[in-house]
């Protein structure tokens, strides 16, 4: 079984396994907004059913 991030996540939720904050945007402008709900520092992570995401600029740290 594959799933992505945010899948296990719910998952790991539901089993009771503590989690940091975290909020699905599905375009940019719920992405800005969520980020402003979360507050600095935030990590931006693509979701996509590949390895190597990272290496590719997938996952981008931000930082006041």
């Amino acid at each position: 079984m594959q799933l992505l991030e945010f899948q296990a996540k719910e998952l790991f939720r539901e089993y009771g396994i503590s989690l940091l904050d975290s909020i699905s945007s599905t375009n940019i402008e719920d992405g800005r907004k969520h980020a402003k709900q979360l507050g600095y520092p935030f990590v931006i992570k693509i979701q996509v059913p590949v390895g190597g995401r990272g290496k590719a600029g997938g996952i981008q740290k931000m930082s006041k």
